[in-house]
């Protein structure tokens, strides 16, 4: 009876030892699809780790435009049609790889005749432009051009996060995907600070500010220039 005992124990720990060794593979190696779906999980860790790390950086303090300012500024104009010329700030030391892809388009003339193809005034209140798609597209035509899925051709940038939404700061458009802010801009018509944390913002109107409430779909920027 304990030769039976003994022998039916050793046949238990073989079947729990075999169960244990059928989780492991040759080499200690996983099968490439399993390694794949590991690849995926950790960069999505650190994708995630990233995001909180930014978000912990945002400066929701009253001043902080103004101490982003103090570090230095980027002076530029922006004239719509029909409108007078607006000021425009953009801080390096908030967002300095969107400042620097942002006003390199300037430089090239990339916004003149681009028209705001985005007006938000229920929930979100914004202005949004940048698809160069619409500078020969009349405004009736933007839905069947896929207008607001265009940008520049030049490449993405880093989503950058420090300032919050306040009225008539700018932020860069992005898809769903974090790092791929290109071309598209809005202007922030009041504060919208639901969008805090998620999208880029690197600068804001500071002069003639009340014509933006005027803006609407199909209003064109006849020049954007940096001094």
């Amino acid at each position: 009876m304990r030769t039976f005992l003994a022998l039916l124990g050793l046949v238990g720990l073989a079947i729990l030892v075999s169960m244990g060794a059928s989780k492991l593979h040759p080499g200690g190696d996983l099968p490439p699809a399993e390694l794949e779906l590991e690849k995926e999980r950790a960069a999505k860790e650190k994708d995630e780790a990233h995001m909180e790390q930014m978000k912990a950086s945002l400066d929701k303090s009253g001043d902080a435009f103004e101490k982003v300012k103090a570090a230095g500024v980027v002076k530029g104009t922006l004239t719509f049609m029909g409108k007078k010329p607006m000021q425009v700030e953009f801080y390096p030391s908030a967002a300095p790889q969107t400042v620097e892809h942002f006003t390199a388009l300037i430089k090239k003339n990339f916004y003149t005749g681009v028209k705001i193809h985005r007006y938000e005034n229920k929930g979100l209140n914004l202005v949004q432009m940048g698809d160069p798609e619409t500078i020969n597209a009349d405004p009736t035509t933007f839905s069947t051009k896929n207008v607001g899925t265009h940008g520049s051709g030049t490449g993405f940038v880093p989503l950058e996060i420090k300032l919050p939404h306040d009225k008539y700061s700018i932020g860069l458009a992005r898809s769903a995907q974090e790092n791929t802010g290109d071309s598209q801009f809005y202007i922030n018509t009041e504060s919208n600070h639901g969008l805090d944390g998620n999208y880029c913002i690197f600068g804001r109107i500071v002069s003639n500010q009340d014509q933006l409430n005027d803006l609407r779909v199909g209003d064109r920027i006849i020049n954007f220039t940096i001094p």
